[in-house]
């Protein structure tokens, strides 16, 4: 969309045609099969103006495979299938084609790594001998690069992390890092950790599209304290929320 555009800017709004497709992959008992709950995603979005804007991809994925995409979100989280229920992604972010989040490890420390040792309905052992799942939680302008793979040791990515292309990912990533590589190390971190507190404490992503079109300008260039700044006086600033639930919560809200 062109930056001087006039045109407003299209908000999450639900079709009539996508909202009977999820309740008939719903009475159809359709959603489970990946197949066609692929396709299916894939012409909701098409109804509502892509991954980006749709309303009703995001229940779909929530209702059907508990996992919760935030607003303006996009990319290969949209898969069905492709992140474990349980799974909540922020605000604006972009996640590639081939991301991968895995649940669990084998167990490593006993006889066998066979899964017959741990799966109950294989018939050997009476129930899991796996640790209860742990949720993730992506933050709010994350950007995840094509490929990469999050192992069970990642639960939590911060707010504006970025992740290179085909990293292993076996640790939390922090806000604002930037990490690649197998196993993922942090590189560097986007900005300096004064920079790094004060944007988090803006909850820019909070600002409506309107607000974002009357602001565009501070996400148009070189960020420094003054931009920031300007950003904290459109009215979302609050003091940073570290708690594991805010990203959870935002996106149900």
């Amino acid at each position: 969309m062109d930056a001087n555009s006039n045109s407003s800017w299209p908000e999450l709004k639900q079709s009539r045609t996508a909202t009977a497709l999820f309740q008939l992959a719903g009475m159809l008992r359709l959603c489970k099969r990946w197949t066609i709950a692929r396709h299916l995603i894939t012409s909701i979005c098409k109804l509502e103006g892509g991954e980006t804007f749709s309303p009703t991809a995001r229940k779909f994925l929530a209702n059907y495979y508990g996992v919760h995409i935030g607003s303006y979100s996009y990319g290969g989280v949209f898969k069905p299938g492709a992140f474990p229920a349980k799974t909540y992604v922020g605000r604006y972010s972009s996640i590639a084609a081939g991301v991968r989040c895995i649940e669990r490890n084998h167990p490593y420390n006993r006889v066998s790594t066979s899964s017959f040792f741990y799966e109950p309905n294989l018939g050997i052992v009476s129930e899991s001998q796996l640790p209860a799942y742990e949720p993730i939680y992506i933050g709010h302008d994350v950007w995840i690069g094509w490929n990469a793979i999050l192992l069970p040791g990642c639960r939590r990515i911060g707010n504006g992390a970025i992740i290179g292309a085909g990293a292993i990912v076996t640790s939390n990533v922090p806000p604002y890092a930037i990490v690649a590589g197998s196993p993922a190390k942090i590189l560097k971190y986007r900005f300096n950790p004064e920079l790094i507190e004060s944007l988090e404490a803006t909850n820019w992503w909070q600002l409506t599209p309107q607000q974002l079109r009357e602001h565009r300008e501070l996400f148009c260039c070189t960020i420094d304290m003054a931009s920031i700044s300007r950003l904290a006086a459109c009215g979302t600033s609050s003091p940073p929320t570290p708690d594991r639930r805010s990203v959870s919560d935002e996106v149900q809200s």
